[in-house]
């Protein structure tokens, strides 16, 4: 999700009106995210609010796939 963009809104219009399945959790356009790959990764990092989007995320996929 990229702050102050009207993209997001529009596609989760889009995918609404498409009968898709949206997901409650948010994930944010981060600079850990991006340098995640040269860092260790986001679990290991220290950006505390990307890790509570992606544990989230998980926990709301998995509770997805096995209702």
């Amino acid at each position: 999700v990229k702050h102050r963009s009207g993209v997001t809104k529009d596609v989760s219009e889009l995918l609404q009106d498409m009968g898709t399945p949206l997901l409650k959790t948010m994930v944010y356009d981060r600079v850990s995210i991006t340098r995640s790959a040269i860092t260790a990764g986001i679990l290991s990092g220290t950006d505390h609010k990307a890790k509570e989007e992606f544990t989230s995320l998980a926990e709301e996929v998995v509770k997805y796939i096995s209702a």
